[in-house]
């Protein structure tokens, strides 16, 4: 894989694409962040089928843009200023953020950990239900499987 290098406060720390590129968001990106929104608001809707093929790489990418978000909160990145209306203003360096700027940004990142915790408690616990679920139906099964032996065994006598 290509290596990336990203500038932290005059260190070079070379990445690899993998860890600035899963399931399909690049962090890079200035719109990194709302599709990292997208994708947490959707962990909830998701079938409860889905969690054990996609729990892993759910929480490595989550893990790894909240790491990222981190060394933007630290200035260890340039970044760009968005503005709605106006789009991109200004390419700004961070390793100089203002106090307010690095609470609002430390403040954001915190509230993303604590929703992406949220919504994966949500979605495991649709995933133990569903569980449940099938396992009470298992049992149900074998149940009914067992009456019908018993009966079956005193119809000959």
């Amino acid at each position: 894989m290509a290596n990336i290098e990203s500038h932290a406060q005059d260190a070079i720390v070379p990445t690899t694409t993998a860890t600035l590129k899963l399931e399909g968001i690049d962090f890079s990106r200035a719109d990194s962040s709302v599709a990292i929104r997208k994708l947490m608001n959707e962990i909830p809707q998701m079938e409860p089928v889905y969690y054990p093929d996609k729990i892993a790489s759910f929480r490595e990418t989550f893990e790894n843009y909240f790491e990222y978000k981190k060394e933007v909160c630290n200035g260890a990145f340039t970044t760009m200023i968005v503005d709605e209306k106006e789009g991109v203003k200004q390419t700004k360096s961070l390793d100089k953020l203002s106090r307010e700027e690095k609470n609002l940004c430390v403040k954001d990142l915190k509230e993303l950990h604590v929703s992406f915790i949220n919504n994966m408690f949500i979605w495991r616990k649709k995933y133990l239900d569903y569980v449940y679920e099938q396992r009470l139906k298992e049992l149900s099964i074998i149940k009914q499987n067992s009456i019908d032996e018993i009966q079956r065994s005193y119809e000959k006598r």
